[in-house]
């Protein structure tokens, strides 16, 4: 295939990006041409095809609004606040302007790939959005976390965010009609899209993200069955990750007797002084906090934990679970969170978001590790290599693109 793409891609950026690029590279591995839009000082792909022996078949075009983000580099250099929010949504009208703009030249593609993000127009080409999930979910959250955002930021911040959550899910919602094919994450996300946007369930499909089984892999031999549950929280600070759950649940399960340690890595995001929680925890020496690591260190970090903890609402796919699993760590995962639907049987999904059931959990995982039953690595390893196999993904992937290009060749023959 001849695919036009644009999106979030990095190696040594987040999740998102760095599951991106795998899919990138693995198309290009596989002999489909590539021509990928961007700004360089944003998303560079490049480096991916140093030396690749596809190289000839992926091409870099640039797309620079010079002048609008010079503009919004002099009037918002660090991008933070109202005033950021503003800028950064001028400069991102503009350049997804000329990303269209410049997209549109190649008549003779066959189609368009937009990774992490919703197509921006309506194409002639058949067009495969393989998006974060169901948009809005952040959004969502602002109501339902009135009281603690209120406790953390204030009221005013409070009804800042709630203002920004209205805009976000009625004016700031994508065209859902510009995508002829939508790629999410999890069962659970294609049918909160459905479900919230009406957005038809044939054009939706749940497609996991890959993940480098090379870098996270588990550790040589068993685990100790001896010494405290080693407890790893990963994660943005947003009211919908419910780091309050997580501390609420942990400080139950250490009331109850269960020898647990935590180490949160995290810092606040659009609601700020979420580390108070952390700095106000009942037993202090049972947790420690880092507010980030190096992309690089994370294998190593989940490796030296017993158990991942992600009680998220609304989770369209948690790539930390994903990656514990592949480094032969069970999880902990929220009620409503769909990489559920992806974990090992040692791994629990819990029913609701009351403290104890976290806290019952956590006990629950210290009991398994104490009898012997989280030392093998293997059950959470086999099930990492059959969902997350960057191969398998992107069988998967190009399944879907070939649906679009069919659906397309469909209308035009009728």
């Amino acid at each position: 295939m001849d695919i036009l793409s644009t999106g979030f891609v990095g190696t040594d950026s987040g999740s998102v990006a760095s599951a991106n690029a795998i899919l990138l590279e693995r198309l290009v591995r596989r002999g489909n041409r590539v021509r990928f839009f961007s700004k360089p000082s944003f998303v560079d792909p490049r480096e991916l095809f140093s030396g690749h022996k596809n190289a000839s078949l992926f091409e870099f075009s640039e797309c620079t609004n010079s002048l609008t983000d010079g503009l919004r580099r002099i009037a918002s250099p660090s991008g933070r606040g109202l005033w950021g929010r503003i800028w950064g949504g001028v400069d991102s009208s503009s350049y997804n302007r000329l990303l269209v703009q410049k997209m549109s030249k190649y008549s003779n593609s066959d189609l368009q790939l937009w990774l992490g993000d919703w197509a921006r127009h309506r194409s002639n080409h058949p067009t495969v959005s393989f998006v974060q999930g169901c948009p809005g979910t952040d959004a969502r959250s602002i109501s339902k976390h009135r009281h603690l955002i209120a406790k953390l930021a204030g009221t005013t911040k409070f009804y800042q965010l709630e203002a920004y959550a209205r805009y976000r899910l009625r004016w700031g919602l994508p065209s859902f009609r510009c995508s002829d094919q939508v790629l999410v994450g999890s069962e659970w996300s294609r049918r909160s899209l459905h479900r919230h946007y009406g957005v038809s369930l044939d054009k939706i499909h749940a497609i996991p993200y890959p993940i480098d089984l090379d870098s996270f892999s588990p550790n040589a031999g068993e685990r100790s069955t001896r010494g405290p549950l080693q407890l790893l929280w990963l994660g943005r600070f947003v009211p919908r990750k419910r780091l309050d759950l997580f501390l609420a649940g942990l400080e139950i399960a250490i009331r109850n007797g269960c020898d647990v340690n935590a180490v949160v890595v995290g810092r606040s995001g659009f609601v700020p002084n979420y580390e108070k929680l952390i700095e106000e925890f009942a037993f202090p020496d049972r947790i420690e906090h880092h507010p980030y690591v190096k992309r690089t260190s994370v294998p190593t970090l989940i490796r030296e934990s017993d158990v991942m903890c992600q009680p998220s609402d609304d989770e369209d796919f948690g790539s930390s679970v994903a990656e514990a699993l592949a480094c032969g760590v069970p999880a902990i995962v929220g009620a409503t969170n769909g990489t559920a639907d992806y974990i090992c049987h040692r791994s629990i999904r819990l029913e609701d978001s009351h403290p104890e059931t976290l806290a019952s959990a956590i006990s629950a995982m210290d009991e398994s590790k104490s009898k012997g039953e989280l030392a093998d690595p293997t059950a959470s390893r086999q099930i990492a290599e059959k969902h997350f196999s960057p191969d398998n993904v992107t069988d998967q992937l190009e399944k879907v693109l070939n649906l679009a290009l069919e659906g397309k060749l469909s209308n035009v023959d009728a």
